[in-house]
């Protein structure tokens, strides 16, 4: 595991570590960190014996979230993809944020967070966020979301 840790690093080099949302946080979520932004990714170590589930999910968009809206939103303005390493496994996987539905995005945004709606940075066609919370995150990888694997050995 930690060969294949290495090796991850070696081919994705972090800019920030132990990322903290300060002037992001809200109400709602008053502290929290992510593990590490690459130079266009945030990621999450893992280290289950099982695929990212939908709370591995919302917890990474909460990330890019609330990075958005942080001190350091300069940062993450080039993060293009949210991604998972999962060091047991080798296994990475990745999706592009604009393969993330928009109104799913809000409402993490707005209901799960806590921002206000006119301070969202993920605006909605006529404001109206149209999926439910039965159907976020897993709808990430739903409506024509790519996830990318690869797999590191060692």
């Amino acid at each position: 595991m930690v060969q294949r840790g290495l090796a991850f690093f070696k081919e994705y080099p972090v800019v920030a570590d132990g990322i903290t949302f300060k002037g992001g946080y809200t109400d709602i979520v008053d502290t929290g960190d992510g593990d590490f932004l690459t130079q266009d990714t945030v990621r999450d170590f893992k280290i289950n014996r099982t695929k990212p589930s939908k709370d591995h999910m919302l917890q990474i968009c909460m990330y890019w979230l609330m990075g958005l809206h942080s001190i350091h939103a300069k940062q993450y303005e080039n993060v293009s993809r949210l991604g998972f390493f999962n060091q047991h496994s080798g296994e990475i996987s990745t999706i592009s944020v604009a393969d993330l539905d928009k109104p799913m995005l809000h409402e993490i945004e707005t209901l799960v967070i806590g921002y206000d709606p006119t301070e969202a940075i993920v605006k909605t066609r006529g404001g109206n966020a149209t999926t439910t919370a039965r159907t976020w995150p897993l709808a990430c990888f739903q409506r024509g979301a790519h996830v990318h694997n690869t797999r590191h050995s060692s």
